[in-house]
């Protein structure tokens, strides 16, 4: 990759400085603590290091300390129990703090990658940042896309890292027992939290990378009194600087958890963790072309002042003119002007068949340079309880009462664009001064889409276990061993989401385009300079220093874009678990109810006519009467058969059987025609073996999966459809189905294919883990309401087909649009049952370290990574119809590339300061030789309809270096 050194030009605003600040402070308050342990680190270790009295613990918890390597042996993530994942018929994958520790991992979207059948989900088409996915975790399973995070069983929206974490558990597959109605049947994440122990103990860790990241955490446990109550503490600072500059993402955390455990029979543990996260982000993609038009027409000039009346043939070849109506914009240069964007010319695109412009060749911008800046910002700020009281009634009775209270505020501002522009005007708007920018690359910021979103996640349940073995009576042994759980639960998920636009206070819903806050930035590729700060959190005071601009953000007009929803959900559960024939034969049985209760976004109050700009609180929610009252009963059956046990090196080799059904609430997305997403169900069948071998350190599974889904969530591929057909609407005054935020549509799905994984620790010093996929998914019934309304609404589009759409990139009609749209139509319905767009089928990954523990290489560390996807499909050609004209040829797809990623890690670890603390410096070293970049999506041009074009590059990921110090005491 040629990867450019790393500039000092694009400087911090003065929010990124402030940032760096507060982080200077956390890190000199984490080193003063760090410091003040260390100096006690010798000082009474022999009390404070007594070995933690070992008490028999809840069926409704697994210690991670039991973990071995890359090997955890029991889940809760099955059965609400503490079960031996060998007797289970469940699919998954188990990381623990050493795979981490060998990767160095902090999140899920880190690990997903090395879990067969998982994989994070990154925006595929090439939108630009304002189309990214801000959310902190993303994943897919089994090629569904799914959100299913959970915190210790609870739901949870706060991003996972590994600072304050015990293990992370990956089940894929049927589970209805977990599931229920807010989980999707493909699968879901459960991370386990610390809790206090009772034993002293003390972690350190700063990590920096060689493109500026620094991250530091510490942790603290201390036991307060013996064996009765004990307390933990956790900090994180993490300053993750991108390689493509100036992105950023810094979160601050505070952890902590107590325990309290008087007696061997209750214990009581409260968690809480409160944090803020700030992040620039970046487009993954290449930009697009709107400059080589331009450049190849000898880079003509333009001197139309924006009074005049010119037709957009005027425009010389190589242009194009912006808009034909009064739009303003901020030059962000220093001049504080604004100008009117009326017959401002710009380069021309290189336009597709598709009517989007190509992308940019690879050599033409520095690929880790962002040339928006950080227009595209995400902000987080939240706080997360909970609360578990376990009772042991008697050795065969425990009960469990846990209760979760999170509230996070999610605040996205997605003014980023992925177009470079080039300024084609050789005079200012008023056609007579001499433009100083002409020849100039831009970017122009679009801040008509902040998303401000208050969400609450409300939970409480309390569960009951019985455990009985007829073989202590020799008469009934046959009946063998049995464990019942009862549960019963209440969640409420609660969120109020206004969609604002940077406009003058005032401002009538009619002057709303001519009006928007747009902010112009030009760009020095070759020195990566913007003429600008970028951030923007900081547009309304940049607009608002021009005199006579009042700025701000504002909601709609009567509730537009306004969604809110309330989901009160209330569950029984019942599951059990035998064990026959001398433990040979497990079977499982699950079983759950669960009544609904949905709210959406309530009318907004009459006004009389009068323009009112409501906020999400104040026009609040109504009953859904269409998803309210439903009573789902899902249920799940699984079956393990120990076929070998004990057999030389066989630990086990057993056959398992799991089938489940499930439901889920609809979620906050809206359909186009702002109608609720309606229940999602599905049906998955898993079949396959797994083993043991060698006194447990070698595991493995095998499994096939068939998985068919009612009503999903359709592919964010679709966002271009929507997103047109959005602003179609809001060109013909169709208002009602205009700014509907988080717009979507569903599908019936259906996945299949089967999954390995391999996990070991082979021997003392030498830990594996290998896996390979193959799935494929085939969809069916896409998006109806889509469909619908495009057949309802065309006839409208076409009969209004010269007017101007508002609040696009370049000047286009509702004619040019339409057709755009139908073209991405025809794209997506091309890959229906079909091939996906950049879905690659086939994955392997392989992870292995060595550590020697004693001789000359005591204390020294190896190892190493590798990951293979199989090409992907990117688009596909176009053909000849003698009725029809150009149509997509479904038959004859577009292929990209694979893609093999190396990385090696090798530490060193040794005790210092007199031996009381150990201290380990490892080195990471990913992507080695750079992981070129690659096509996402291909498309053709309608004078050669067979030849791809890259409509959309990623740019990839360099080589990186990381170094982790750690601090044990």
């Amino acid at each position: 990759m040629n990867k450019q050194p790393k500039a000092s030009a694009c400087a911090a605003t003065p929010r990124e400085n402030n940032a760096r600040k507060r982080g200077s402070t956390t890190y000199r308050f984490a080193l003063a603590i760090l410091m003040s342990n260390l100096a006690m680190a010798g000082h009474g270790q022999e009390s404070e290091n007594k070995k933690e009295e070992i008490f028999e613990l809840s069926p409704f918890e697994v210690n991670s300390s039991n973990d071995s390597g890359y090997v955890a042996e029991n889940t809760l993530s099955g059965t609400r129990l503490n079960t031996a994942v060998k007797d289970l018929a469940t699919t998954m994958s188990i990381l623990t703090e050493q795979f981490w520790d060998d990767t160095a991992a902090s999140s899920v979207n880190d690990m997903l990658i090395y879990t067969p059948g998982a994989e994070r989900s990154d925006t595929q088409f090439g939108g630009g940042n304002a189309r990214s996915q801000f959310w902190g975790d993303n994943t897919i399973f089994r090629g569904v896309q799914v959100e299913n995070i959970v915190r210790n069983q609870f739901r949870s929206n706060i991003p996972s890292d590994t600072y304050n974490a015990s293990r992370f558990e990956i089940s894929r597959g049927p589970n209805a027992v977990l599931f229920g109605v807010t989980r999707e049947p493909a699968g879901l994440v459960n991370r386990t939290t610390k809790d206090a122990t009772f034993s002293n103990s003390n972690e350190a860790e700063i990590r920096i990378d060689e493109h500026g990241s620094l991250r530091a955490s510490i942790g603290l446990n201390r036991v307060l009194i013996e064996d009765v109550l004990s307390a933990r503490i956790d900090l994180l600072s993490d300053e993750q600087d991108h390689w493509i500059e100036p992105g950023f993402q810094d979160q601050r955390r505070i952890y902590s958890a107590i325990n309290y455990t008087p007696n061997d029979k209750l214990s009581v543990k409260f968690r809480t963790e409160h944090m803020t996260w700030d992040r620039a982000a970046v487009d993954p993609s290449v930009g697009s072309d709107r400059v080589s038009a331009w450049i190849a027409a000898g880079r003509p000039g333009v001197d139309i002042s924006a009074s005049e009346d010119i037709p957009a043939e005027s425009y010389p070849s190589g242009t194009a003119r912006m808009t034909s109506v009064n739009q303003v914009a901020f030059v962000n240069d220093g001049s504080g002007r604004m100008i009117n964007l009326r017959n401002f010319a710009q380069g021309d695109i290189t336009r597709l068949i598709n009517g989007s412009a190509a992308s940019l060749p690879l050599e033409f911008a520095p690929l880790d340079f962002n040339f928006f800046g950080t227009a595209g910002s995400q902000y987080f700020s939240g706080r997360n309880y909970q609360g578990v009281v376990q009772y042991r009634a008697s050795e065969k009775v425990n009960l469990e009462f846990a209760y979760n209270d999170e509230f996070m505020l999610y605040d996205f501002i997605a003014a980023g664009n992925s177009n470079l522009f080039v300024d084609a005007n050789t005079t200012l708007d008023d056609g007579i001064t001499e433009n100083p920018h002409f020849g100039d690359y831009f970017a122009l910021a679009t801040p008509s889409f902040r998303l401000k979103q208050d969400r609450y996640l409300r939970g409480a349940r309390l569960s009951g276990s019985v455990r009985h073995d007829f073989a202590e009576n020799d008469r009934f042994a046959w009946l063998g061993k049995h464990d019942f759980v009862a549960m019963l639960e209440q969640n409420t998920d609660e969120f109020y989401w206004d969609v604002l636009r940077l406009i003058p206070e005032g401002t009538a819903a009619a002057d709303e385009s001519a009006t928007l806050g747009r902010v112009i930035t030009y760009v020095d590729l070759e020195n990566k300079e913007l003429s600008g700060p970028t951030w923007s959190r900081d547009f309304q005071s940049m607009l608002n220093s021009v005199p006579g601009n009042n700025y701000s953000w504002q909601n709609g007009i009567n509730g537009s874009g306004i969604t809110n929803n309330r989901t009160e959900i209330d569950s029984a559960l019942f599951v059990w678990q035998g064990r026959f024939w001398d433990d040979r034969i497990v079977p499982t049985l699950g079983w759950r109810q669960d009544e609904i209760y949905q709210y959406s976004t309530s009318p907004a109050p009459d006004t009389g006519g009068e323009e009112v700009r409501f906020t999400a609180r104040e026009i609040g929610y109504a009953i859904d009467t269409l998803n309210s009252g439903a009573k789902p009963n899902t249920a799940n059956q699984g079956i393990v058969f120990h076929a070998i046990e004990n057999a030389g090196p066989i630990d086990h080799f057993s056959l398992f059987f799991n089938r489940a059904d499930s439901f889920a609430a609809s979620n906050f997305n809206l359909r186009p025609d702002n109608s609720t997403l309606p229940a999602k169900t599905g049906e998955t069948e898993d079949f396959g073996f797994r083993f043991g071998l060698m006194d447990g350190k070698i595991s493995g599974v095998f499994t096939i999966f068939d998985m068919d889904v009612k009503n999903s969530t359709a592919s964010v591929s679709w966002r271009p459809v929507w997103f047109a057909l959005d602003d179609l609407f809001g060109a013909v005054g169709i208002n009602e189905y205009h700014d509907i935020a988080q717009v979507s549509d569903t599908q019936d799905l259906k996945s299949e294919g089967w999954e390995f994984q391999l996990t070991g620790n082979i021997t003392r010093n030498w830990r594996i883990m290998f896996g390979v996929d193959h799935y494929k998914t085939f969809d069916s019934n896409v998006v109806p309401v889509t469909l619908d309304l495009i057949d309802e609404y065309g006839p409208t589009f076409q009969s209004n087909a010269a007017v101007i759409v508002p609040d696009r990139e370049e000047e286009i009609t509702v004619g040019e649009l339409y057709d755009q749209m139908l073209t991405d139509l025809a794209l997506q319905l091309a890959q229906v049952g079909g091939y996906k767009n950049n879905e690659r089928q086939y994955k392997s990954t392989l992870l292995t370290s060595y550590s020697f523990s004693d001789g000359a290489m005591k204390g020294i560390s190896f190892g190493g990574n590798a990951i293979w996807r199989d090409k992907p499909a990117t688009g596909f050609a176009f053909r000849e119809d003698p009725e029809l004209g150009l149509v997509v040829d479904a038959d004859n797809p577009f292929f990209g590339e694979d893609s093999f990623n190396v990385g090696l890690h090798a530490s060193y670890e040794r005790k210092i300061l007199k031996d009381s603390v150990d201290w380990k410096v490892q080195l990471n070293i990913n992507n080695i030789g750079d992981e070129d970049p690659f096509v996402t999506r291909h498309t053709v041009a309608a004078s050669a309809p067979t030849t791809p074009i890259v409509q959309t590059y990623s740019r990839g990921n360099p080589q990186t270096l990381v170094l982790t110090n750690t601090f044990r005491w």
